[in-house]
Order: structure tokens, then sequence, then C-alpha cells
């Protein structure tokens, strides 16, 4: 135990019991005086650390890619009141979001004899 005022790293006598004997005597026993604390910042920083870390290997060694799905987008630029068909339009797959799903075209076919409503980049 170490006594109250007294630095980490100090040596001071103690007896069997880890008590301060006041000086050294034929029963004494040095031991160095520590600290009863939790971690340090420092050492708090380099757990958040090594977790992190292992957080990105998992990421990193499990794919990381998200699901796609076919959507049909323009094959060339296209301007306004174009005629949409399978000619000038292409499937891709990427990513979309769940509530996008729905609005979606996966089949060029099915737009075909439909004309666009602004002009479209290929991509698009």
């Amino acid at each position: 135990m170490a006594a109250a005022g007294v630095r980490r790293g100090t040596v001071v006598p103690v007896d069997g019991d880890g008590e301060e004997t006041g000086g050294p005597g034929p029963a004494a026993r040095r031991r160095w005086a520590t600290a009863a604390s939790g971690p340090t910042g420092r050492a708090v920083l380099g757990g958040v650390l090594v977790a992190t870390a292992a957080v990105g290997v998992v990421a990193a060694t499990t794919g990381g890619e998200a699901a796609t799905t076919p959507v049909v987008v323009a094959a060339v630029a296209l301007a306004p009141g174009t005629p949409l068909g399978p000619d000038v339009l292409d499937v891709v797959r990427n990513a979309v979001p769940d509530e996008l799903r729905d609005a979606t075209f996966t089949d060029p076919t099915a737009l075909t004899g439909t004309v666009s409503r602004g002009a479209l980049a290929p991509g698009e």
C-alpha cells in the first residue's frame, strides 16, 4: 500500500502486511509504492485505436460491397423528347436505395414507345 503523500516510484519500508513501518528495521522490506488508479488517458486512447483497427480489418476482409441491382440508364446523350428503346438504353448494376427500387426499370424494352422528359447524359 502506498502511503499518503508518497510519490509513485518511491521506495518505502513496509512490514509483512504491506503497512509502512516508519523506517528501516530488521523485519522491514522495501516495496515500490504504486498508485491504485485506473488506466491513464494514454492507455485508453491506445485501446480505442486498437479497437478501431480491428473494425477496419473486419470490414476490409468481409468485402464491404453494397448489394447491386440491374438498372436501365441512358447509353448515349439524350435530348428532351427523344424516343426511348433498347437502342439508346443500357442496363447496369448499381446500388439502389430501397425507397427508389420501385421507381427504377430493369428492362429497357419496358420503356419502348416512351420519350425522355429531360436531357439525359450517358449513365443517367
